[in-house]
């Protein structure tokens, strides 16, 4: 009963808002009183564009049981894992959420010890190590190595998929930060086709719950000659995850590929991931600076609620430790790096909004409400 009273947050994309997700859901629904989700917004974290707006996204989810959503903000909601999650838990713990859940592969346990491995700053300098050895060694790979070393074989099969990666980083966040925080682990079901799945078939009909909120279909190949064009006069230094090394090959692969498809192929390889290759390219497109992404948030906007979520909002309203931007014109409220943070994410929503196969007449971001149901 203890749990009904509590408030979970939940770190997501909703990249559609699928079947799996609304099982999800109900889950927590029977453990917790209120779920704020913490969501994406115009760009997720394997660096390509949401494929659909973050109000209508959001509204799906709230459709679908979630009583708030707020906005992991641009440009963490495309940063490595680390990174994404690092932001992700600051906002959670910031807004007073007792709870993080998430989906993973695997259950808990081994999970979680391998979080308190990762934690240490003896295991990043140890990984660390092994890339200075080996140059040519991705971080994914260097780390599977020093998890192997330690955890065994099965540590490494564990770290190796997507939602035990994030879950990992999430906890390790957590106790990196000493944050008061109960994890709620929901094992993935297998019987429902993954966001990428139902990208990759096209029509969302019938693949989703709600399709009526995805209508855009957004998609960064409707801005690749824009982008070709850009990398090929050269990366500049100083972006974020794009070393000396991942410029250059981007813009060798630039040189030569006649897709923005063919470019990431071209420049993924054994030193740098598909994903990685993808933030690099956006990073570069929109100037993300490394120093941007390293910062902790200092707001984050609401995107949708129902009656529980603006109660949340409103007991929580004194005790919380992060601006909630309620009004996307109200931005400007927020202290000076506040706004400068705000302003660049603006631009990265409009970018977005052009990645659609028909152009269409603007629309400023800053006329667009939350969805309170």
């Amino acid at each position: 009963m203890e749990n009904q009273r509590k408030t979970v947050a939940l770190i997501c994309e909703y990249n559609p808002f699928h079947f799996g997700h609304q099982h999800q859901l109900s889950v927590l629904k029977e453990k917790y009183g209120c779920i704020m989700g913490i969501m994406s917004g115009a760009f997720v974290q394997r660096g390509q564009v949401a494929v659909e707006d973050k109000y209508r996204r959001a509204e799906s989810a709230v459709a679908g049981g979630m009583n708030l959503v707020l906005e992991l903000p641009f440009p963490y909601c495309l940063a490595s894992a680390k990174d994404f999650a690092a932001a992700g838990v600051d906002i959670a713990a910031a807004m007073g959420a007792s709870s993080l859940a998430f989906g993973c592969e695997d259950g808990g346990d081994m999970l979680t010890d391998i979080a308190k491995l990762i934690a240490t700053e003896e295991f990043e300098e140890e990984t660390a190590r092994l890339i200075k050895a080996d140059p040519s060694l991705s971080f994914p790979r260097a780390r599977a190595e020093a998890i192997r070393k330690h955890l065994g074989d099965k540590g490494a099969e564990i770290l190796s998929k997507p939602n035990n990666i994030l879950g990992a980083e999430y906890i390790a966040h957590a106790i990196k930060s000493g944050y008061d925080m109960d994890f709620c682990f929901v094992k993935r079901d297998f019987g429902f086709k993954s966001s990428t799945k139902i990208r990759e078939g096209g029509s969302f009909e019938g693949e989703i719950p709600f399709p009526r909120f995805y209508t855009e279909k957004r998609d960064l190949k409707y801005r690749e000659r824009e982008i070709i064009s850009l990398l090929r006069k050269g990366v500049p230094q100083g972006l974020y995850c794009v070393d000396a090394s991942l410029a250059a090959t981007l813009k060798s692969a630039a040189l030569k590929a006649t897709s923005l498809e063919e470019l990431v192929a071209a420049a993924t390889g054994k030193t740098y991931t598909a994903a990685r290759v993808r933030r690099g390219i956006v990073a570069a497109w929109l100037g993300i600076g490394a120093e941007a992404v390293k910062a902790k948030p200092i707001y984050t906007n609401l995107l949708a609620a129902d009656k529980k979520g603006l109660e949340f909002l409103s007991a929580t309203k004194k005790s919380r430790a992060l601006s909630v931007v309620t009004k996307p014109a109200d931005y400007k409220k927020l202290p000076p790096d506040g706004i400068a943070a705000a302003e660049a994410a603006l631009i990265a929503e409009e970018e977005a909004a052009l990645c659609t196969a028909e152009i269409k007449p603007y629309i400023s971001p800053l006329t667009k409400t939350p969805f309170i149901g």
